[in-house]
């Protein structure tokens, strides 16, 4: 038994766009963010599909800002269309690079910093057995809090999930 969200919006849209990043099509999209009142309107170069904590996200070059988005599929406000009239701009895109320095689907351009986390030791025995980065290295148990270093950008995902074991963790530095 799989963890599943209830409904997951913008799923409809995978096959479309799985064919539109293996025939390399540019897209027209409509979306609407959680931080905007208005919908932009994308044209879009389909790089990668990515999945995280139930939801979809399109990785690709938005012609809007010349450079590498991610789009959230349940912000979607119509279906995808093809792009006719421009054509498909291939970019080196490697995704496990693009994201090896985050949690999740935020890459900033903010440096790598190197940040050190304690644990309580309940919450340490979680953390041992499912490590939160790649980059996570265990330093040492003190008064019962287990401290771990991190090195990676502390994007929204990764504030969240601290942020969210309240008294469980603290940031050292």
């Amino acid at each position: 038994d799989f963890e599943k969200a209830y409904e997951t919006k913008g799923t409809e849209h995978i096959a479309e766009l799985l064919t539109a990043i293996r025939h390399e099509l540019t897209l027209n999209i409509k979306y609407k963010s959680f931080v905007s009142d208005s919908i932009t309107e994308y044209v879009f170069h389909p790089y990668h599909l990515k999945e995280y904590r139930n939801r979809w996200y399109l990785v690709g070059l938005s012609e809007n800002s010349n450079g590498i988005r991610t789009l959230c599929l349940d912000r979607f406000q119509s279906h995808p269309e093809r792009s006719l009239r421009v054509p498909f701009r291939r970019m080196p895109f490697d995704p496990k690079q693009y994201f090896e320095n985050v949690i999740g689907i935020t890459v900033t351009n903010e440096e790598v910093q190197e940040i050190e986390v304690a644990f309580s030791e309940h919450q340490a025995n979680y953390i041992f057995t499912q490590p939160v980065h790649s980059s996570q290295e265990f330093i040492k148990t003190v008064d019962g809090k287990s401290i771990f270093r991190y090195r990676l950008i502390p994007n929204f995902e990764f504030i969240s999930f601290v942020l969210g074991l309240g008294k469980e963790a603290e940031v050292l530095s």
